[in-house]
Order: structure tokens, then C-alpha cells, then sequence
């Protein structure tokens, strides 16, 4: 499965030639330093004999290479950022594509936290630390590689003493590759718990100050965040030692090619020209050395992340469902029981032995005490949950629902919630959700929504903005919106689940009468609000007590029953 995702989302199956160019073009750039190094040896060697034709010639050379370098080097860089771009663009809009397109169920599986550390820092290391890494240990490689071949060519002496001081900081750092990818997968995770903590404090910051529990909050908080610190502050202690043995590696390599160097300028085996070819060609053996240690961590780092990232990615089925494009006749539960997935230990139906025939274009107001099961309905009719086989069946048109694609289910069905998310943009954007929409039908949504006298008193009006979350209006405020939001889409089927609790009375009443007034429509609404003139505009009322339907008709038929309706009619009657 892992590999399968690797493969899906590969971060080097895309811009193949640009890469192919990257690295050609870097590797020539590596390869114009070391000739830069070789030809200030003929220079040198020139200057001593005294061979003013040749010292001109290697001056003309030198200054053709020092050109030839600043371009490919400048090249290199260029198509490497503009390799990463094309590629990290890419990489995230198909995660984001594969998190926003998840069903309801899969999406709840992964804490928030983690998805938000994915699409911020997790992406931020895996530009930074993985591609970028990438791309600079194959530059770094090749430049000590052609390094040591030219002081092979210069004096193979000199370089045999450098590359036994060259294999101790490889091989130290192969030994702590392990141990630092676990450090980095466990400091994305504290990551992910902070950023998850964080972030519900944050939210929930009107409970704290309401409560004045802001010190116990802090020693919740100090609990996250000394994990996330610790965690760090371990992978740092990796990365510094790893530095340190670098370093020492460094110094040991000048060292041996002075010392060495010089040695054999005494014993009459090499030349001044060769000692400057050396030494120049010494630090870029040493700068690589430097950078490979701290470049493999770094690596490590971001190959961490992206496969953290693929982790919280659950492939889609590939399971063809059926288009359908309207709603034709009728919506059909038929022997319903359904228990929600996060009680699988202690399964409990929400819903037992469940009927209920929903009609084209009528109007159902479902009611009964809380958990119920009222709002279940409404989520296995929007797909947010399937129900396992051998629990009945929920049929659309004859059709199980468990066939018909999700898109086909909310081109069909919209919800009106009680709870209701707002975006920061404006009142418009918020109803229409940056989709096209005639001036005609939000116009038409804000009246029916009851918005319109609301919309008017705003200097910018339907172009407001709505602040973060919705801070800028009130309850009752985004309620109307939800309710806008809705009906501008026009679904042949409405489902309301609570919508106007916020509401005034006389706003309620004339918003759900307007929804009642729709003729080619069909609406399931939830309600506690017992109006009796508004309920007996409804085909059915639909009368719920522990999971199953215990009474249904139109109003007046269930009151004269005196069941439970009519008694819960006449408790509601008494509270007002």
C-alpha cells in the first residue's frame, strides 16, 4: 500500500527532462570548479618556469572556465528552483485534491492537527529539506567525487590520505540514519498533537475565559508543548553531533594535504603548482564533507515527512458508482439498523428496524427527543456514513445508495445546519462558495433566508466581510446564511436540521414558511420548534423515539391520536 502510494504520488515522476537538466547542468558546474582548481595549477607552474606565452594562454583559460562556472552555476540554480516549483505545486494540489474529495468517515479517521501540520510545515520540509536536499547531496557527491579523481590525477599519494580522512564522517553518518529517522517521525507526531492542541484552545478560548480555567489550560498546554520541545531538542542533538564529526573530518582533511603536500615538495615529488592545485581542490573535498552530513539529516527529515504525508492519505476505492441525475419518485429505508463506526467495541443502534418512505415534493418535519436518531437520517442520507450490509437497506428512486456516487447525492440533496462554518471572505462568497450564480438567485436566496433587511443596513452589503469563522455576525446572522447558502443551489431535495434554533420566532416562522411554499421540493426538516400553524402545513409529521418511528400523519390526525406527539405538542405549548 505504501509503495503504491510512493509511486502515485512520486515526486520525480513529473518534469523528468527538467530534472534530467538540473542534474547535467549541475553536474558540469561542479565539474567547471575542479578545472578551475587544475588550471591554477598551469598557471602556477607557468609563473615559476618563467613562461610568459604560457602564462598568458592559461590566464586566457582560466578566465574562460571562471565564465563557463558563474553561468552553469547560476543555471543550475535556476532550474532547480524552478524544477522544485513545478513539482511542489503539483504534489500539493493532489494531496489536496485526495483530503478534500475523502468521504465524511475517512476525513474524521485523522485528527486535524495532523492534517494541518501536513499542509503547512510537512509540506514546508518536504521542499526545503527533502527536494532541496536532493538536489544538493547530488551537487555536493559529484564535486567530491571529481575532487578527489583530479588529486588522483595530481598526486594519488596525497589522495589516497584524503579519502581514508574522507570515509570516516560517511560512514558515522550512515549509522545515525536510522536513529535519526526515528527522531523525526516522532517529531512530526508531537508536531501534529501541539498543533491539534493549539488549535482547540484557540477555538475554544470564549469556554476558558467564560469558565476562568485558563491556569488548568496552561498545564494542559505545557504537557503538549514539552513533548513537541523535547522531541526537537533531540533530533537537534543527532544533527549537532553529526555537524561536529563533519567538522573534525574537515580539519583532518587540511591537515593531511599540507602536511602531505608539503612533505613531498621537500622530498622533491611534487611541485608548487601541484601544492595550490591541492589545496584548492582540498576545500572542495572539505565543503561537501561539511554539507553531507548535515545535508543526509536534512534529507532524512523531509523523506519523513512526505511519507508522513502519504500516511494520512487513505487511497479512494476504485469501485465505479453510478451518476444520477434526478430525483423521481420516492426515498425508501426499509429494515434500517445502523450503529456508528467509532462504537465498534460497544456497537449501539442509533436507528432499529427503521421505515420510512420519503415522497417527491412533500414536506416532512421530523420530531422526538434528543438521540432519537433524527439526525441520523440525515447522514446516511448525505452519505456521511454507509451502513454495512445485512442492515437494510436505503434505496433513492429503487436505486441502493450505497450505488450512486457522492457528487450525484449532493447534486441531488443540500443540508441546512445548526452549526455552521464560515469562511473569511465575504457574505457572497459564503453563500455562493466562489460558484457562479446569477444576481437574480442570490437576490432571491437572501429574501428567502430572511436576510435582505440585514444585507441592506450594510454599507458594502452583500459584499461584506464575514471575518474569521464568522466573528463578525451573529448566531442568528450566520444561521440565515447556512439557510441562503442552501437554497441558492436549488436541490430537488432540502434537508434542515435545526436550522432556525438561533432565530427569532417571527424570522423562524417566516423563513420555514417560505421553504414550505416551494413547490418542487421535497424537505426533511428536524425541528423542536412546535408551531402549530406552521406544523400543520406539513404532509407528514414524522415522530421518533429511541431509534424507530412511533407515530406518523399530518397534524391534526396526530393530535386527535393523543400519542406522543400531542403530548410533547402540549409540553412545548405549555413552555412557551
Amino acid at each position: 500500500m505504501e509503495q503504491n502510494m510512493e509511486k502515485k504520488f512520486s515526486l520525480f515522476k513529473n518534469n523528468r527532462w527538467l530534472l534530467f537538466a538540473t542534474i547535467v547542468v549541475s553536474v558540469i558546474a561542479q565539474l567547471s570548479l575542479v578545472l578551475l582548481a587544475l588550471s591554477l595549477k598551469s598557471l602556477m607552474d607557468a609563473g615559476t618556469a618563467m613562461d610568459l606565452q604560457a602564462l598568458y594562454r592559461q590566464i586566457y583559460v582560466c578566465l574562460v572556465i571562471l565564465i563557463a562556472m558563474t553561468v552553469f552555476s547560476y543555471s543550475a540554480s535556476q532550474l532547480k528552483n524552478l524544477y522544485i516549483y513545478r513539482t511542489m505545486r503539483k504534489f500539493k494540489e493532489d494531496i489536496f485534491e485526495e483530503v478534500i474529495h475523502q468521504d465524511y468517515v475517512t476525513f474524521q479517521k485523522v485528527n486535524s492537527g495532523s492534517y494541518l501540520s501536513m499542509l503547512t510545515s510537512g509540506f514546508q520540509k518536504i521542499d526545503e529539506e527533502y527536494l532541496s536536499s536532493f538536489f544538493e547531496i547530488i551537487k555536493s557527491g559529484v564535486l567530491l567525487v571529481f575532487a578527489l579523481f583530479s588529486m588522483f590525477l595530481s598526486n594519488y599519494k596525497l589522495a589516497m590520505m584524503i579519502i581514508v580522512v574522507c570515509i570516516l564522517p560517511i560512514a558515522i553518518s550512515g549509522l545515525f540514519a536510522k536513529k535519526m529517522e526515528q527522531a523525526q517521525t516522532l517529531e512530526t507526531i508531537n508536531d501534529e498533537s501541539y498543533i491539534a492542541k493549539v488549535k482547540d484552545i484557540l477555538l475554544g478560548f470564549l469556554v476558558i475565559k467564560s469558565f476562568h480555567v485558563e491556569d488548568q489550560i496552561k498545564k494542559d498546554y505545557m504537557k503538549y508543548n514539552e513533548k513537541q520541545v523535547k522531541t526537537k531538542y533531540s533530533s537537534r542533538k543527532i544533527t549537532e553531533l553529526i555537524i561536529a564529526i563533519s567538522k573534525m573530518s574537515s580539519f583532518s582533511v587540511i591537515f593531511v594535504a599540507l602536511a602531505g603536500g608539503l612533505f613531498m615538495v621537500i622530498k622533491g615529488n611534487a611541485t608548487v603548482g601541484d601544492i595550490i592545485a591541492v589545496t584548492q581542490l582540498v576545500n572542495f573535498v572539505v565543503m561537501p564533507i561539511n554539507e553531507l552530513g548535515v545535508l543526509m539529516t536534512k534529507y532524512k527529515s523531509g523523506q519523513t515527512a512526505y511519507k508522513n504525508v502519504l500516511a494520512s492519505i487513505e487511497p479512494k476505492q476504485t469501485i465505479k458508482l453510478t451518476d444520477k441525475t434526478d430525483f423521481v419518485k420516492d426515498i425508501r429505508f426499509k429494515d434500517v439498523q445502523f450503529a456508528y463506526p467509532s462504537d465498534e467495541k460497544n456497537p449501539v443502534n442509533v436507528l432499529k428496524n427503521f421505515n420510512f418512505v420519503i415522497e417527491k415534493n412533500k414536506k416532512y418535519a421530523v420530531v422526538g427527543l434528543s438521540g432519537s436518531g433524527k439526525s441520523t437520517i440525515l447522514r446516511l442520507l448525505l452519505r456521511f456514513f454507509d451502513m454495512q450490509k445485512g442492515q437494510g437497506t436505503l434505496d433513492i428512486d429503487g436505486m441502493n445508495i450505497a450505488d450512486i456516487s457522492q457528487e450525484s447525492i449532493y447534486e441531488m440533496m443540500s443540508i441546512i445546519q445548526q452549526d455552521v462554518y464560515v469562511f473569511d471572505q465575504s457574505l457572497r462568497d459564503n453563500i455562493t462558495l466562489n460558484q457562479e450564480f446569477s444576481e437574480e438567485a442570490i437576490e432571491e436566496a437572501v429574501r428567502l433566508s430572511g436576510m435582505k433587511e440585514f444585507v441592506s443596513r450594510k454599507p458594502l452589503g452583500i459584499d461584506m466581510a464575514c471575518g474569521e469563522n464568522g466573528k463578525l455576525l451573529s448566531g442568528g446572522e450566520k444561521q440565515r446564511l447556512s439557510i441562503a447558502r442552501s437554497l441558492i443551489r436549488k436541490t430537488p431535495i432540502l434537508l434542515m436540521d435545526e436550522a432556525t434554533s438561533a432565530l427569532d420566532q417571527t424570522t423562524s416562522f417566516e423563513v420555514e414558511q417560505a421553504i414550505l411554499k416551494i413547490p418542487q421540493l421535497t424537505a426533511i426538516v428536524i425541528t423542536h420548534k412546535l408551531n402549530g400553524e406552521l406544523l400543520s402545513q406539513y404532509d407528514e409529521i414524522v415522530v421518533m423515539n429511541n431509534g424507530r418511528i412511533v407515530e406518523q400523519g399530518p397534524f391534526e390526525q396526530l393530535l386527535k391520536q393523543e400519542g406522543d406527539f400531542s403530548k410533547l405538542y402540549q409540553v412545548v405549548q405549555l413552555e412557551d
